[in-house]
């Protein structure tokens, strides 16, 4: 094809979608060994959450019974070459029963993971060149994504770095108040890259503000993290314009099926379940995530959720200690430490955003290992946010990183 035609075809695409640039991670156009330490995405470092018991239920869905944990050739035949069930009441029946909170199937929309139940809930309310949504940073990008994707407009009230990353809550509401074609707010809760959870009482404020109308979207992403009772999910009885996210991607390690749930009045969820294309998540999806809500996988996901929360604790510990660590920025709300470095020649050792990516790149290139660099968002100058996996990937991420900073800090010592 030659230039001419391709450009011919650039001159049709909508400016917004011009606007895109790609989504890359740290791990884009590297090759991933299976030494190489994944530390960047927030994935679960202890695997599925999923017991034996719960594989073995996979494939007895009505149509496939077994009586083994692997499924025959003939049983993967049927199971396969067959759509997935649309309304997947089973799932959203043992998701409600699994989070309580008074929540039917009626209130659940089952997504292809929270990327997706997003850009629904964008399309679905927002009037394209003509309403806006508010966001927190820093915080998850694809609120922003989906809105640009959408011709939306994005209004930022950042969260205060310096008050362990809290609402401005005066300034949103006012924000909200005086903006009328602001129609979605979203809040982040535990926070990416923050890890602190913002009070239920400030998410019932908003809610409670009579001078704005528009919905309130709390992704909780990261809520098996948090303590008990963090979740905003039981203020959906008395508050219809509240929508609830949660995902099986980060707590259960389930980030390769891509299952999510947007939690709402069932008025909202039937328009996402209108909107959302049919069988967007597919049949072993669907089943895995059935067999990760069973009672004994839930149980193995405690006992996982425990051993990784001693690891958080372990790991921030460590990295305060950290020879060219300035401070520890994140809560401890979700799966990861958010550290801050500083370059040894500043008088005022002063965060680094320059140090910062040189030790993720040092990281990667060096040890196969992955971290996020974060340092350009706000608040988070100097930044790198590092998932807690298990105890021997979380020793050796700290071996390397002391490595480093220590080889660092003494030439330039010496400079």
């Amino acid at each position: 094809m030659d230039s001419s035609s391709t450009c011919e075809c650039v001159q049709h695409i909508r400016p917004n979608i011009s606007a895109l640039e790609i989504f890359k991670t740290e791990r884009s156009g590297v090759e991933i060994s299976v030494n190489s330490i994944l530390a960047d995405l927030n994935e679960n470092g202890f695997g599925p959450s999923i017991s034996v018991e719960g594989w073995s239920q996979l494939w007895k869905d009505g149509q496939t019974a077994t009586t083994s944990s692997i499924p025959s050739l003939e049983e993967a035949r049927r199971a396969f070459c067959r759509y997935p069930n649309v309304e997947q009441i089973d799932l959203k029946q043992a998701f409600c029963k699994f989070r309580g909170c008074g929540i039917t199937a009626s209130n659940v929309c089952v997504s292809s993971g929270l990327d997706e139940v997003i850009d629904l809930l964008v399309r679905s309310l927002c009037r394209p060149g003509r309403d806006r949504i508010a966001i927190c940073p820093p915080v998850y990008h694809m609120y922003q994504t989906s809105a640009l994707i959408n011709d939306i407009t994005t209004v930022a009230i950042p969260l205060q770095a310096q008050h362990r990353f809290q609402l401005q809550l005066s300034k949103l509401q006012e924000t909200l108040s005086s903006d009328s074609a602001i129609r979605l707010c979203f809040i982040c809760s535990p926070g990416n890259p923050t890890g602190y959870t913002i009070p239920v009482e400030d998410i019932t404020a908003i809610l409670e503000n009579t001078t704005w109308r528009g919905i309130l979207v709390v992704d909780e992403a990261y809520i098996d993290f948090a303590p008990e009772k963090s979740s905003c999910l039981y203020l959906l009885k008395r508050h219809p314009r509240l929508v609830v996210l949660q995902t099986l991607s980060k707590a259960f390690g389930l980030a390769g099926i891509r299952v999510a749930f947007g939690v709402a009045c069932s008025h909202l969820c039937q328009i996402l379940n209108n909107v959302r294309k049919p069988y967007a998540v597919s049949g072993p999806s669907i089943a895995c995530a059935a067999a990760a809500l069973t009672p004994a996988s839930l149980l193995t996901l405690k006992s996982q959720l425990l051993s990784l929360r001693s690891e958080r604790s372990r790991l921030a510990q460590e990295l305060e200690h950290t020879r060219g660590v300035a401070a520890i920025r994140s809560g401890i709300d979700a799966n990861f430490v958010l550290f801050e470095v500083y370059d040894p020649r500043s008088p005022s050792g002063g965060p680094c955003n320059t140090v910062a990516h040189w030790l993720c790149e040092s990281l990667k290139e060096s040890y196969s290992i992955f971290v996020r660099y974060k340092g350009d968002e706000p608040g988070c100058k100097g930044c790198i946010r590092v998932t807690v996996s298990n105890e021997a990937d979380n020793q050796r991420v700290l071996r390397e990183i002391r490595r480093l900073l220590n080889q660092l800090h003494g030439s330039r010592r010496s400079e």
